[in-house]
């Protein structure tokens, strides 16, 4: 079944209008994100328990570098 998706995706190639994730339409739009939502919870219980999650928490970083709020 995914299989089949990813290939129709793949078929059909490039979207013809690009498409964003409501995070990224909220930094251009000079928006507060809902990052620390997303991903704040996570990064600090990782911390907690001595997990590191370096991708999420350099997501976290960089979006919430840009929030307007910040």
């Amino acid at each position: 079944m995914i299989r089949t998706f990813v290939e129709r995706a793949r078929e059909s190639g490039p979207p013809s209008t690009p498409s964003y994730t409501s995070m990224a339409r909220d930094v251009m739009a000079g928006r507060p994100t809902e990052v620390g939502f997303m991903f704040g919870g996570l990064v600090l219980r990782a911390a907690k328990v001595s997990v590191g999650v370096p991708r999420v928490t350099l997501a976290h970083e960089l979006i919430s570098a840009m929030d307007p709020d910040r």
